[in-house]
């Protein structure tokens, strides 16, 4: 169910920008901060995040809608998918994504751009890495619509990756690792795919660009790959830090790419 204003579109019911303020400050007292060097042996923040007062369907078999903005500009284009929280400790992803939602105009762009800050709301409410049912989204694409949350999840998030000409899926360690900034693809078969996925990691000017095995299963990239969608993936630290220079380095990146041609 989309909802358009001014060439802006919301699908779902988003979470509030105090929401996910009162998880991440939850999890971050919780959890230790290391040197983003380094990882840190982690607690699980349960009994400190304040209950959603939002209606969830967590083991419910209905279909799964994810929380999107949509921006369809005057201008003929590209449709590119950014998306953050397929882990739901993982916060620099999901607040530059928001954050961009706001500073991004129909009139800057050219195409359609998709925003899904928190894929894996489940995870997030939780302030942990899975949802209840403790499947690794990442490694659970293409889902089912009739499965377990995470299993649902992942099939909603299928379906907006097939829809797309462009597909990006930012990440960090988590509250468990710190992950050195990289953008990372598939080493497509498709030497037409294979070539946009590395002209987007060069482009999104992060220190390290890395070619991955095209044959890893489940991922959302799997996804991607399987449609011929040329995607990539991002890693920026992590710690449970929701540090300002992974915020700054993805929004600045994300600025850039929302334009592919």
């Amino acid at each position: 169910r989309l909802r358009t204003v001014t060439g802006v579109q919301t699908c779902a019911l988003p979470i509030s920008d105090a929401r996910m303020n009162q998880i991440i400050a939850a999890v971050r007292s919780t959890h230790a901060r290391p040197n983003p060097r380094g990882g840190s042996p982690t607690q699980v923040a349960h009994g400190r995040i304040p209950p959603d007062p939002r209606p969830r369907h967590v083991n419910s078999t209905m279909p799964l809608e994810l929380a999107t903005r949509v921006i369809d500009a005057s201008h003929p284009g590209p449709r590119v998918l950014i998306t953050g929280g397929v882990h739901g400790d993982e916060f620099e992803p999901m607040v530059a994504i928001r954050r961009l939602a706001k500073a991004v105009s129909p009139d800057s762009l050219a195409g359609r751009l998709t925003l899904i800050p928190v894929v894996n709301e489940a995870a997030f409410a939780r302030g942990t890495r899975a949802a209840e049912d403790n499947l690794d989204l990442a490694r659970t694409c293409p889902g089912r619509m009739d499965g377990s949350v995470t299993e649902r999840t992942a099939a909603a998030l299928s379906t907006w990756i097939r829809r797309a000409d462009y597909y990006i899926d930012l990440h960090t360690g988590g509250t468990r690792l710190a992950v050195w900034p990289l953008a990372g693809y598939m080493l497509h078969p498709d030497e037409n795919v294979l070539q946009k996925q590395r002209a987007m990691a060069r482009d999104f000017n992060l220190p390290v660009v890395w070619g991955t095995d095209y044959r890893l299963e489940g991922r959302s990239l799997s996804v991607a790959r399987d449609a011929r969608v040329p995607a990539i993936y991002c890693e920026f630290w992590g710690g449970g830090r929701c540090d300002p220079e992974g915020i700054e380095a993805y929004v600045r990146s994300e600025e850039h790419t929302s334009e592919l041609q």
